[in-house]
């Protein structure tokens, strides 16, 4: 059997790679008067050839094909459809359908999405076929992949081995080289995580009204990895939930118009619906088309008014086939495919349009974006400002933003907190605080608010604490409008820290403070979260204060430094001893008032997480690292005054030595001489005269030895 089937692929043929890429076929049969085109898009090949057995009688023609065999695309079903299609062909009635039942039901499972019970990514045979088929996928290499492929599957099969249990078949070449071009793709899908974008989602459940949150993988793949949903959505290790990815959204530039370029697919053991998506997406891409329409070649506006519906083509209507198998029209040619179990959905293949071809009018960036924006889990989570922050009517307030149970102070989170943040930032300008970039929001969150509420159709299920809806919570702290957070708004982890305490949560960014007091029974501890922000917002208020004094000083002391204009010596000099005495009294001034600002805003004597939060806080805004900082340039600043007082001293000393001491030591000797300057009208012109030559020549030594 094995040696007919091999004799049978040395009149392999595969199309090229336009048809490749584009087209729902798996393979052609040439017969004597019938070519049977066996289709890929909506169910297994093995089950298409059985259909064609049943319809075309084909049992009692195999005898009549060719060996001209065209393969479209060379998949792990069009691999196990080809063998199974020559075992027909040379087997005894019946023989070969027990041994293909294990496959079957393999290539069953493996088309509907599921890469778990189909084996582990470097045990399962599918991904040793995809491995050895699209490793190289010139068109020159295809049909030797897709021989290897044929080969290596006969192998399997010939060690009677299991197709989601590969065993180690160390003397088979091609088992050697899937196992190499794996684990090469397991290296390149680390690296594609460094560069991935990764959430936790609240997407819609296909068996209920509620949502399942899972782990999203956003990726650009330009390597084109075949095991990347195997290696994603087993990935426990990556995954916040340690399940995989349940979710991913690729995006293969290579693959422009192909359909393929982007594919958005979910776990089918999940049972999540991304129907809502698919309308989302194709709800865009249809403006994206008005907007083409609307400008010439060169730009100019030409049609303001055309809508994306009037031009999209719509002449080739794509077919579609639901979960119950009825067959239906899409509105458009090429539209956003969603498969029958809503589980997939791709880009739109390229379309003629004024004889171009037009592909996916949407960019990589609206497509995430819009992901984002249907599955955000938290844009619908409501919340209330507390009490003691500020009055209802400071608060502008749509109606439509109030929830239906009819609690007025209740808004969408994102609005209600940027709300309040450009509520603080124009109190704080109008006071002129320097430290009006810096904010602390504090809401309520109750349970109350997020049930028995409907948003299209789904229940506002309560927000878990994942990385994403922390992130979320950090960028309304940076946000300066009221629009809804977008996925670029989103900062790193890395860039705020987050504590739970008893009843209440915190975010602590560089841009300030939010705290949320939850649901929980424990009682919240606001308020003394409030008073320490409110004690470190003063103290780096006048440490910034601070800095800026010290900073002003140190300029003019250098401008006082850098001044040595000869003609001006004598007033620089008193300028700059004014400035030395000014600097000193200012920085004497500024330590008292830096050190009482400090005692008074020292630590209360409160709770553990009362303190975690200040060292927190402390630590985001480099408090301690600011007052360090200011330390040393206030030491430094003293050390130029006391250098340049020692160096002042330094000189009247050296004059006291070079010019006093021959004065008084000649002085001394020639006393008698001297006197008779004041006491008689005859001097003594000889001592005098030996007493100047003595001092001055004492002078000029003296001056030499200091210089020396």
């Amino acid at each position: 059997m094995k040696t007919e089937v091999l004799e049978a692929l040395q009149s392999v043929e595969l199309l090229d790679g336009e048809t490749l890429s584009s087209s729902d076929l798996g393979f052609e049969l040439h017969m004597e008067h019938h070519v049977f085109q066996v289709e890929r898009s909506h169910r297994p090949l093995s089950e298409a050839v059985e259909d064609l057995s049943q319809t075309f009688e084909i049992h009692q023609k195999l005898e009549s094909i060719t060996h001209m065999v065209k393969v479209v695309n060379p998949s792990p079903d069009t691999v196990l459809t080809y063998i199974r299609l020559w075992f027909k062909r040379f087997s005894v009635e019946g023989e070969g359908k027990e041994a293909f039942k294990p496959w079957t039901d393999y290539m069953r499972r493996w088309n509907a999405g599921d890469v778990r019970s189909t084996g582990k990514t470097e045990r399962s045979w599918g991904n040793h076929i995809r491995a050895l088929t699209h490793h190289n996928i010139e068109e020159g290499a295809l049909r030797d992949n897709f021989k290897n492929a044929v080969r290596f599957t006969l192998e399997c099969m010939e060690a009677k081995a299991q197709p989601a249990e590969i065993p180690v078949l160390n003397r088979s070449e091609l088992y050697l080289q899937a196992q190499s071009m794996i684990k090469i793709e397991s290296q390149e899908y680390q690296q594609l995580l460094q560069s991935s974008e990764q959430l936790q989602l609240s997407v819609p459940s296909s068996k209920s009204n509620r949502s399942v949150y899972v782990d999203a993988l956003i990726v650009t793949d330009n390597r084109l990895l075949g095991s990347l949903p195997d290696f994603a959505r087993n990935d426990s290790e990556n995954s916040f939930f340690e399940s995989g990815f349940g979710l991913m959204v690729v995006y293969r530039p290579q693959l422009s118009g192909s359909g393929n370029e982007v594919v958005i697919s979910a776990d089918p053991s999940l049972h999540i619906d991304l129907l809502k998506l698919q309308e989302a997406l194709e709800s865009r891409e249809t403006l994206a088309w008005g907007k083409l329409a609307n400008l010439e070649e060169d730009g100019a506006v030409y049609n303001a008014g055309c809508s994306g519906e009037s031009v999209r083509p719509s002449e080739n209507k794509r077919v579609y086939r639901d979960a119950k198998g009825n067959v239906g029209e899409y509105s458009y040619d090429q539209p956003w495919f969603i498969s029958p179990d809503h589980t997939l959905v791709a880009s739109p293949r390229k379309v003629k349009y004024k004889g171009s071809d037009i592909h996916m009018q949407l960019s990589w960036e609206e497509v995430i974006e819009t992901t984002w924006q249907t599955f955000n889990p938290v844009k619908h989570l409501k919340v209330e400002p507390l009490k003691f922050l500020m009055k209802d009517d400071q608060i502008e307030r749509d109606d439509s933003e109030k929830v239906s149970t009819g609690q007025s102070n209740f808004m969408k989170a994102d609005r209600l907190m940027t709300l309040l943040a450009r509520y603080q930032e124009s109190t704080q300008r109008e006071k002129g605080d320097a430290s009006c970039s810096k904010k602390f929001i504090a809401v309520n969150w109750p349970i109350k608010t997020q049930t028995h509420n409907c948003q299209n159709g789904h229940d506002l299920d309560s927000v878990l604490l994942t990385p994403t809806a922390k992130r979320y919570f950090a960028a309304v702290l940076n946000k300066k409008d009221v629009q809804e957070v977008k996925l670029e708004e989103l900062p790193l982890l890395s860039s705020f820290d987050f504590m739970e305490a008893p009843g209440s949560l915190g975010i602590i960014h560089k841009s300030g403070s939010l705290v949320i007091d939850d649901w929980s029974k424990d009682q919240g501890q606001v308020d003394a979260f409030a008073n320490e922000y409110l004690n470190l917002l003063e103290r780096y208020t006048q440490v910034s204060h601070y800095h800026s004094e010290v900073l002003g000083e140190l300029q003019a002391l250098k401008e006082k430094l850098n001044n040595t204009n000869d003609a001006k010596a004598s007033h620089n000099n008193y300028s700059l001893r004014k400035q030395l005495v000014k600097s000193n009294r200012k920085l004497s001034s500024l330590k008292a008032e830096l050190r009482t600002t400090i005692l008074r805003t020292t630590a209360s004597a409160g709770e553990y997480n009362v303190k975690r939060f200040r060292e927190l806080t402390a630590e985001r805004w480099g408090l301690d690292h600011q007052l360090a900082d200011l330390y040393v340039a206030s030491q430094e600043i003293e050390t130029i005054i006391n250098q340049n007082v020692e160096v002042r001293t330094s000189r009247l000393l050296n004059a006291l030595s070079v010019y006093g001491f021959p004065l008084l030591f000649f002085g001394g000797i020639f006393d008698n001489d001297l006197l008779t300057l004041f006491t008689t009208s005859t001097p003594a012109w000889e001592g005098i005269a030996a007493f100047s030559g003595l001092s001055l020549i004492s002078m000029v030594g003296l001056r030499k030895a200091l210089d020396q």
